[in-house]
């Protein structure tokens, strides 16, 4: 709305409303159910922009009220069917949110093919009642646990500073206790420990020298071993809880994995494989121990990935626990899969299933050795039950069938059975493309059906290379994973696939064309994903010669002579691709002053027809003048990118590396040295230059160098860098991170000061940042153009009436209505061609100079 409406009256009904709005206490203080906050956090998760949706998911209450709510499992769909009490304030109205996500469904599934098929099902597969972990019921229990628990709760546990120094005492004083092998006191010496883990006081974990801690928690993980191997089912399950909670707490995986953690895990799963409590709290430990959130396709996982080397390691002594079983016999392995299907048999387990699907994933996705005895386990014949699960079950399946069956070939593909599974696939992977965030796992999955597969699906692969919807929402992935080689050379390689099949004007190609460059850029010294693309992009140049001129636009040219400094004569057909855009330069150029010319002129026509409205208020019935006129507001969709932004980076420490963060390769990195807190890299920007998104880098292998929390900060000089712009949390799972958007004002220094980092770490670790500048536009012109004609037309306007008020006093009751009047005409004007904010204020401020001021100065001074 323009500051033309500012003239209406206010309506007196506002005022008795703000009047009765509660304040900050009283909100506070109210109190909200469960389900009303995971729906309001599930909302909020659709509906928050880049910038601020980290902040959500990293949060305390996202992870009490959504993610142990079973939040995770929820579908917009879901989220509107399960209560008819969804407020229309949060999405505009549930009738038009219901209509868009169904619609969306629709198109997307309708992308694929048109012949019937089985329905892709729908993500309803958990209650709303479901948590990750079973319920604790105290009233099993015997009835003097909390007696016993006081032998615990002594002064010489109690005068221990740190929590780690009490978890210490309190397994010196199980372990010299005459009755450890007790179940009774082992189980409350269990639950003692959890009850100071869940403590809210206990915050200084990193306050022991190290061979301290180093010694209390090998004692800690020798204990978990051993009780996990208990006949108790009471100490086995509170153990598994407790485990969980210290995997959690404490980056002891591995050295839990060593001490004999897993195959105590899996060997307790054999012992109660019928008890569903132990199974669930199994698989979610599980879970966190193998880092296995990272393939969680919705990327909120509660626990941080393993290092590349802890990886290996776990898989290692997963894979050796397989190999020590005698041939012909079900080792421990075999108990992952049929917890599996003892939870797909239970009542609200399906997050168990999923935690157990993870866990899958996580072992067989980069060891065929494992994969090897999952299969010997019959794991292919419960992934094929979780087929007919909800969306994101059904997907995690796929993804391990294929990891079987693609990349490791132990499965057959020929049977019928297996065709109309893969036909389910890739309808699955189609739709997954348009989730929040889509994994590297999806992505190459489609990509091995596409490329690799030989089975008979060939109308099926079809349908989909035609999609313009699957096509955009590739190119989009492109810019979304810019940092990950490997998804970059995946969707490389379905767009090829595309371009088999290509038709003229059937998919919009320009679109990729500075997604590739860019990718490129980053990429340049690495000499095959630079061949790669080249290939590509001259194949596109040489279908059509559109496309060349489009490269010449986008710099094509430039990066192409980067390439050959950086890899000489080794690159094939490079110097074609340089001929063949040089070729169409002149028409770039051509189209470049046609372009000029034909805006010129309907600028000058647009204008006129303004004048002419306001002028004869007879309405402006020209085909798409709103459509016109609403681009030429807002500009057009290429940004200034990187270093047409800013000027010079200076950093905190370890000045030598900083260069880093801007040579476009996202292995390499700037690694701060210095006390935490005080690391910060300043960007200086190019005057004017007014940041649409600033964006950071990072990498979850960097484990504890990673950062956690940042504050953005903007100044006018060095000495003067103090104003807050944003404070962003990192997710352990980020890679690249936005810090600002849709900045309204130039900064000369932006300063991206690094508060914290993961883990409690004291240096930190940035692969880069990137920049967007504003759009181009013509719209400084024909604001310029737009103001001048209206403030020439007002002001004789202005003038004219004022002239009939001092002629003759009465006029003055009629200058009421004739002011209504035109700032009526050109609020409607406004509301009708105007949509953009700044075009709307800048022509009611151009009215009010012109038509209000004159008049209001003139009737004072008479």
């Amino acid at each position: 709305m323009s500051p033309v409406s500012r003239l209406e009256p206010a309506d007196p009904s506002l005022s008795s409303v703000q009047e009765v709005q509660p304040d900050d206490a009283s909100l506070i203080g109210l109190s909200v159910p469960g389900d009303v906050s995971k729906k309001l956090l599930h909302y909020l998760k659709q509906a928050l922009p880049s910038w601020c949706l980290g902040d959500l998911l990293c949060s305390h209450a996202f992870c009490k009220h959504y993610l142990r709510r079973g939040g995770g499992s929820l579908e917009d769909e879901e989220l509107l069917a399960e209560s008819s009490l969804a407020p229309p304030a949060l999405g505009g109205g549930t009738q038009s949110f219901t209509s868009s996500s169904s619609a969306y469904s629709s198109s997307a599934k309708g992308s694929v093919s048109k012949k019937a098929k089985k329905e892709v099902p729908l993500d309803s597969g958990c209650s709303e009642t479901e948590s990750e972990l079973p319920s604790e019921d105290d009233s099993k229990y015997p009835d003097d646990i909390e007696d016993k628990m006081k032998v615990f709760n002594n002064p010489r546990v109690q005068g221990k500073k740190s929590l780690l120094e009490k978890l210490g005492e309190v397994v010196d004083i199980l372990k010299k206790g005459g009755s450890a092998s007790d179940p009774a006191l082992q189980l409350s010496a269990v639950l003692f420990i959890t009850r100071l883990l869940e403590e809210k006081s206990a915050q200084d974990k990193n306050s022991m020298r190290s061979d301290s801690a180093q010694t209390i928690r090998d004692k800690v993980l020798k204990l978990l071993v051993e009780l996990l191997g208990s006949s108790s089912r009471d100490v086995v399950v509170s153990t598994l809880r407790l485990t969980h909670l210290l995997m959690l707490k404490y980056e002891w995986r591995v050295c839990f994995a060593t001490e004999g953690g897993v195959k105590a895990v899996l060997s307790c799963m054999q012992e109660f494989s019928t008890v569903v409590h132990v199974l669930q709290l199994a698989l979610a430990t599980l879970k966190v121990i193998t880092g296995a959130s990272k393939h969680d396709l919705r990327s909120v996982g509660s626990s941080l990935p393993l290092s590349e080397s802890g990886t290996q390691m776990m898989l290692e002594i997963f894979a050796s626990i397989g190999s020590a079983t005698p041939e012909g016999s079900k080792g421990l392995l075999s108990t992952i899969p049929s917890a599996i299907d003892l939870m797909l048999k239970s009542k609200g387990c399906m997050l168990s299933v999923r935690n157990g699907l993870l866990v899958i994933i996580m072992l067989i996705a980069s060891h065929k050795s494992l994969a090897e005895q999952l299969v010997a386990c019959g794991v292919t014949a419960i992934l094929k039950k979780c087929l007919t699960l909800s969306r994101a079950e059904t997907m995690l399946a796929i993804i391990a069938l294929n990891h079987i069956s693609m990349v490791h070939k132990l499965e057959s593909k020929e049977s019928q059975d297996q065709l109309d599974f893969k036909d389910t696939e890739l309808q699955m992977l189609v739709v997954s493309l348009k989730e929040l965030t889509v994994t590297k796992e999806v992505i190459q999955t489609l990509e091995q059906l596409l490329c690799d597969d030989t089975s008979q699906l060939e109308d099926e692969r079809r349908q989909v290379t035609h999609s313009r919807d699957t096509y955009q929402d590739l190119v989009r992935l492109m810019e979304q994973h810019r940092a990950d080689r490997a998804v970059q050379l995946s969707i490389l390689r379905i767009l090829n696939k595309f371009l088999d099949n290509y038709e003229e004007d059937m998919l919009p190609w320009h679109e990729s064309i500075e997604p590739c460059l860019s990718t490129m850029t980053a990429f340049i010294n690495d000499r095959e994903v630079v061949q790669l693309f080249i290939r590509f992009l001259y194949r596109l140049a040489s279908l059509n010669k559109d496309y060349a001129v489009v490269m010449c636009r986008l710099g094509t040219k430039e990066s192409l002579v980067k390439a050959l400094d950086k890899h000489s004569t080794n690159l094939l057909l490079v110097t074609e691709l340089r001929d063949l855009i040089s070729d169409c330069e002149k028409y770039a150029n051509l189209y470049k002053k046609m372009t000029t010319s034909v805006l010129a002129g309907c600028i000058q026509m647009v204008l006129g027809q303004i004048e002419e409205h306001r002028r004869s208020h007879q309405p402006i019935n020209i085909p798409f003048f709103d459509v016109f006129l609403r681009n030429l507001c807002q500009g057009s969709s290429v940004e200034l990118k990187e270093d047409k932004c800013w000027e010079k980076v200076e950093v905190s420490s370890n000045h030598h590396r900083a260069n880093k963060l801007t040579d476009k390769n996202p292995k390499t990195y700037w690694e701060s040295n210095g006390c935490t807190g005080s690391h910060f890299i300043n960007i200086y920007m190019h005057k004017g230059v007014v940041i649409r998104q600033l964006a950071i880098l990072v990498a979850s292998e960097d484990s504890s160098y990673m950062p956690a929390r940042i504050l953005v900060l903007g100044g006018d000089d060095p000495a003067n860098i103090n104003t807050e712009l944003n404070t962003v949390n990192v997710a352990a799972s980020a890679s690249r991170v936005v810090l600002l958007e849709n900045m309204t004002r130039f900064w000369s220094i932006i300063q991206i000061r690094i508060k914290r980092c993961q883990q409690g770490g004291i240096d930190t670790r940035v692969h880069g940042f990137e920049v967007l500048g504003p759009k181009p536009t013509f719209w400084p012109v024909f604001k310029e153009q737009l103001c001048r004609r209206t403030y020439l037309f007002y002001s004789t306007k202005a003038h004219t009436w004022c002239q009939e008020v001092v002629e003759d006093k009465a006029q003055l009751l009629q200058l009421f209505n004739k002011l209504n009047s035109a700032l009526r005409h050109e609020q409607m004007f406004a509301d009708r061609f105007l949509p953009d904010a700044e075009a709307a204020e800048a022509l009611g401020r151009t009215c009010w100079e012109a038509l209000i001021s004159p008049i209001v100065h003139s009737i004072t001074l008479s």
